[in-house]
């Protein structure tokens, strides 16, 4: 194979860009990127940052009530 013919597994963002709201409401999105990872679904949002920019432990978020990220929720609601 050339390395033109390469393709990537998954699923495009694309349409999640383009539509006002961003994740699919049945399904999600997530990312890991430099041994950082979130999932937002539902409104809220699970993520971890190892650091410099976190802790490595995971927080929650519920982006509705709290869309500047300033509660971790993760204490109150471990499951």
């Amino acid at each position: 194979s050339r390395a033109g013919d390469a393709r990537i597994a998954g699923t495009s963002l694309l349409p999640l860009l383009r539509k006002p709201g961003g994740v699919h409401p049945d399904r999600g999105a997530g990312f890991e990127l430099f041994g950082n990872e979130a999932w937002i679904a539902d409104g809220a949002k699970v993520m971890r940052l190892r650091a410099p920019f976190g802790d490595g432990r995971w927080a929650l978020y519920d982006l509705k009530r709290d869309p500047a990220e300033r509660h971790d929720l993760s204490s109150a609601q471990p499951d």
